[in-house]
């Protein structure tokens, strides 16, 4: 039986939050109790995201399922943003994004909010400075893991905080 857990590690490539990537949205549909679905009419999105504890579904794109149906056409936030939730259109589980309130550590050491420069304590970050992201290097033999912080290179910013760590499937 799989439940959310905001102290749960965080594993590349695997799994955060109390689920495994790869899950089935059917597997774990009965976790996600009573979604508000995001419309444009509710303003920001990011500011709905922030100011709701449950579930928060936002869509990508319309679909032709009836309001009573699951969707998996998007993404679930949770607890005022701290899991982020995105299934493919297959309803498999392919990126957990956490951040805010989210306690679980990756190698039981580094979490939300914890500097940057952390990391390289075990491995080499690269900053990839289209997407804005730090990954880890290409010799770490790390992969699934995303680290989002300021948006530069450590290099031009060494004091930099984590406030978001994304868990995808490893390719």
């Amino acid at each position: 039986m799989h439940k959310i857990n905001l102290h749960s590690d965080i594993i590349p490539g695997k799994s955060a939050a109390g689920l495994d990537l790869g899950i089935n949205f059917s597997e774990i549909n009965d976790l996600i109790t009573n979604p508000i679905q995001w419309k444009r009419e509710d303003g920001q999105v990011q500011s709905v995201i922030l100011n709701e504890s449950g579930w928060i579904f936002v869509p990508t794109r319309i679909n032709n399922s009836s309001p009573d149906s699951p969707h998996i056409n998007g993404r679930y936030y949770y607890n005022f943003g701290s899991i982020e939730l995105n299934f493919n259109s297959s309803g498999d589980l392919v990126l957990i994004a956490l951040s805010n309130k989210y306690k679980g550590l990756f190698l039981n050491s580094i979490g939300i909010g914890d500097k940057l420069a952390k990391v390289e304590d075990f491995f080499k970050l690269t900053y990839d400075d289209i997407e804005e992201l730090h990954y880890p290097s290409v010799n770490s033999g790390i992969s699934g893991i995303i680290f989002q912080a300021e948006e530069c290179s450590l290099e031009e910013s060494p004091n930099q905080d984590i406030y978001r760590i994304i868990v995808e499937r490893s390719i």
